[in-house]
């Protein structure tokens, strides 16, 4: 079964900020998404949050769909979440695919 795992990552915070290198590896087939925290943070009218559990459960629940319609749908599931409530921050997503 393929791990799907959220995480953020802050970039360009200060210039004092340190990071530490680290290696990961994509087997075969495996998916690595990557994406702006727009997306985990985006609010509906209710001002609740999208979420990272909400995100887990989309790329669960449409973990077979190409790379395009993958980014097209969580683009459309997070706006349709947000409903009239605009998101105010930029929605970001890049998805990667080891093929062999």
């Amino acid at each position: 079964m393929e791990r799907l795992m959220p995480t953020s990552l802050v970039l360009g915070v200060t210039e004092t900020t340190s990071y530490e290198a680290q290696v990961a590896g994509l087997g075969m087939g495996e998916k690595l998404l990557l994406f702006t925290d727009g997306i985990s943070e985006a609010f509906n009218v209710d001002q609740q949050e999208y979420g990272e559990s909400r995100l887990e459960g989309f790329l669960r629940t449409h973990s077979t769909l190409s790379q395009a319609d993958l980014i097209q749908q969580l683009t459309a599931d997070v706006l349709g979440f947000c409903g009239d409530a605009r998101p105010t921050d930029d929605m970001t997503l890049m998805s990667i695919v080891r093929r062999g």
